[in-house]
């Protein structure tokens, strides 16, 4: 039935995991800027977690372009959760 979207599988996950990595970018530079970040560890660490499982799937499946943008995500989302760390200590 959706025959049609299986050719275009990793250029829709990229574009899918893109917004997710364009979404986070305003969110990592307001937590270094303030010096402070409200998101909390288990939102953080799981979901980096769970996107370099995701991250290995995409690999899994030659999606290359997926697989960049899914990293990326993960990165930041990893970035995320040392700024809780490092914020949080300094309290």
């Amino acid at each position: 039935m959706l025959d049609f979207i299986q050719p275009f599988s990793d250029q829709l996950l990229m574009i899918c995991s893109l917004v997710f990595t364009i979404s986070l970018i305003p969110q990592v530079l307001f937590n270094h800027k303030n010096k402070l970040c409200e998101i909390t560890y288990k939102t953080s660490i799981s979901t980096a977690i769970f996107m370099a499982i995701i991250t290995l799937v995409y690999i899994s499946n030659g999606f290359w372009l997926s697989t960049i943008t899914g990293a990326t995500t993960m990165i930041l989302w990893s970035i995320m959760a040392i700024q809780k760390y490092k914020y949080d200590y300094r309290k």
